[in-house]
């Protein structure tokens, strides 16, 4: 091609750059639970019509945004979270970039209804592919209610790549899996239809949330791994050998509470269960490091879903002998039914029965768990 080189025009560039970070409805899911939880909410509210692709509504009790921010929130690369280059290595928020409402807002109708706790009045904002075409104080609560709607008709391209209604939603709810996992002092309440599809009651302890979300069908099969050292903590529950899966999709990994899909993590758990488990046979596990954040990159990937590690040797191994040091001491396992109580018992777990997460494979419909011969 003899075309010369020329700068895109804007509304160009924003969509593009859109469609890195909201590749479907699953995303806009994931970045607004993230802004809410940056906010510090204790209660979150999901809407989904048509699976997410005809709406989206999340509704928090965070601290809200001020009058004068909100028109600079829709700005892109506009954030409260960092300042300057040096604090992406000391990131511990969910977002940091300043993108996620300007890419939101850049392919959709997005209406933001905001207060903070010192002010009187809250403030309404609809931004329509990227344009404000109303603001208006409004009276609500404290906290933030962003509703999406009108999803990629800006760009029908996309639309036209979306899946059907079921699907779409089962992406949706993986996300929502996922953060309900990392932050169990959350309520999360998930809506569809104007039913309620599940609700997670907040807990003070993780491991309620991970029976609660995995539910007790197969939870006892889970047991508590910890390990670590050097500035580094590995923790969570993983599956016993004779409860396995066809797929690795229910390996969770966790990286300062953000969810990520990491390669030498994963490869770190299958090394731990090489020897024990059929081959082509995954395990189940809701892993947890804990490390400083200087040790870890996680301005790698559009979706923040990738990280690098500073020193990646240490980590692959701490995982490996925290998973190995568990199938090790398999002869008097403790349960994920249980928690650790002041003088090292354990105690029972609630479990809320038909607020089962569904996306696992019981309830949606998936490869089911496997139990191996005489288990």
């Amino acid at each position: 091609m003899s075309r010369r080189i020329h700068l895109l025009p804007e509304t160009l560039t924003h969509r593009i750059a859109a469609g890195e970070v909201v590749e479907r409805p699953a995303s806009i899911v994931k970045e607004l639970m993230e802004n809410a939880l940056d906010a510090g909410a204790t209660e979150i509210t999901i809407e989904l019509e048509q699976g997410g692709c005809g709406l989206i509504r999340i509704s928090d009790n965070g601290s809200g945004i001020s009058a004068e921010d909100v028109p600079l929130a829709f700005a892109r690369h506009a954030t409260s979270k960092i300042a300057e280059f040096d604090d992406l290595y000391r990131v511990r928020s969910f977002g940091f970039r300043g993108e996620a409402l300007a890419s939101i807002a850049s392919i959709s109708r997005t209406e933001l209804v905001t207060r903070t706790p010192e002010a009187l009045a809250g403030i309404r904002i609809i931004v329509e592919a990227g344009k404000m075409i109303e603001r208006a104080e409004a009276g609500c609560p404290v906290g933030t209610t962003v509703t999406v709607s009108r999803i990629f008709d800006s760009v029908p391209v996309r639309k036209k790549f979306l899946k059907s209604e079921n699907t779409e939603r089962s992406y949706c709810l993986d996300v929502i899996t996922r953060l309900a996992l990392a932050n169990p002092e959350v309520r999360i309440r998930v809506l569809a239809k104007g039913r309620e599809l599940f609700s997670y009651p907040a807990t003070p302890r993780l491991v309620e949330r991970i029976a609660i979300v995995l539910g007790q069908g197969d939870s006892h099969r889970m047991r508590p791994i910890e390990g670590g050292g050097a500035g580094l903590k590995v923790y969570g529950f993983a599956s016993q050998p004779d409860l396995t899966c066809a797929t690795a999709r229910q390996i969770y990994l966790f990286v300062n509470r953000r969810h990520v899909k990491d390669y030498l993590l994963n490869h770190a758990v299958m090394t731990a269960y090489r020897r024990v488990i059929e081959p082509r046979r995954y395990p189940a596990a809701v892993l947890y490091l804990d490390l400083d954040p200087a040790d870890v990159d996680v301005n790698v990937h559009p979706a923040k879903l990738e990280v690098r590690f500073r020193q990646p040797r240490i980590v692959y191994e701490a995982v490996v002998e925290a998973l190995s040091l568990m199938l090790r001491g398999l002869a008097q396992p403790p349960s994920i039914e249980h928690s650790h109580g002041p003088s090292g018992a354990l105690e029972k777990a609630p479990c809320c029965g038909k607020n089962t997460h569904p996306g696992f494979p019981r309830r949606c419909g998936g490869i089911p768990w496997r139990r191996e011969a005489g288990s």
